[in-house]
């Protein structure tokens, strides 16, 4: 990526900020965007101090157009063409069909599929008939109906947007998502708070554990590489193995032992 510009959405904590962190050791210069104003500015210092990595960002709700044209123009101005999209911002609502209102549900899809439609786009006419990667974070449960409602049905919009830009774009820009299980992040600390809530999500992974945010970092860089050159089109599902198998939990051995 040496020498490439990218942006990145939700790149305050988490994923976004480790996906951040390997673009620039990768010689990306990085525009990066996230809600949360404060953080931000912590990831962009500490950013700049890996090799004097070139970073600028820029809050905002990415689910607002606006925002979205102010990171690429700023991205533009300061550092260049845009060449990698690395959609990870992402938002949950974790209600079921019956407690989910009207707000939460246009809140999910806003955040969760408008506003990578809305960075793709401006990613588009920012490469002006260039060659570019745009990689989109989904999720396990934009693949099965495990989680809520409102969340589930956002990811499972963004990989069928993946779908289709990546028909759409071809060959110039190639676009892929990453379909993560449980990751370790702020984005759920409430949850594991509830060690048993944490131990029934990792029983149901088959590696027995909940990701570490970086090892999903690396499956977006690899993706937003020339490494996955001939790759698009993909979801590729990093979740521990929870949606390989029907998981039976303690019961698992002894079904697969019946018949013997």
């Amino acid at each position: 990526m040496n020498g490439q510009v990218a942006v990145v959405t939700g790149a305050a904590s988490g994923m976004g900020r480790k996906v951040a962190e390997r673009f620039v050791k990768a010689g990306a210069k990085v525009a990066i965007t996230d809600v949360n104003q404060d953080a931000l500015l912590e990831a962009e210092r500490e950013l700049r101090g890996i090799d004097g990595g070139e970073v600028r960002s820029h809050s905002g709700d990415i689910a607002d157009p606006q925002t979205t044209e102010q990171v690429f123009d700023l991205a533009e101005g300061e550092l260049g063409k845009v060449e990698i999209l690395a959609n990870v911002a992402g938002f949950s609502i974790r209600r079921t069909l019956a407690t989910t209102s009207l707000e939460d549900w246009e809140r999910s899809i806003a955040i969760n599929l408008t506003g990578p439609f809305l960075t793709c786009r401006r990613f588009v006419k920012s490469l002006d008939g260039g060659e570019g990667t745009i990689v989109n974070v989904a999720s396990v449960g934009g693949l099965v109906g495990m989680g809520y409602p409102a969340y589930c049905s956002a990811k499972m919009g963004l990989v069928g947007l993946t779908k289709m830009l990546a028909t759409e774009l071809a060959p110039a820009i190639r676009v892929n998502a990453v379909a993560p299980g449980p990751t370790a992040t702020n984005f759920n600390a409430e949850i594991r708070d509830d060690e048993t809530v944490v131990g029934m999500i990792s029983d149901a992974t088959v590696l027995k554990r909940w990701a570490d945010p970086d090892e999903l970092a690396a499956v977006v860089e690899f993706l937003a590489s020339p490494a996955s050159s001939y790759v698009t089109g993909h979801v590729l599902v990093a979740d521990g193995g929870m949606s390989s198998t029907i998981n039976l939990g303690a019961d698992q051995e002894r079904f697969s032992r019946a018949g013997e």
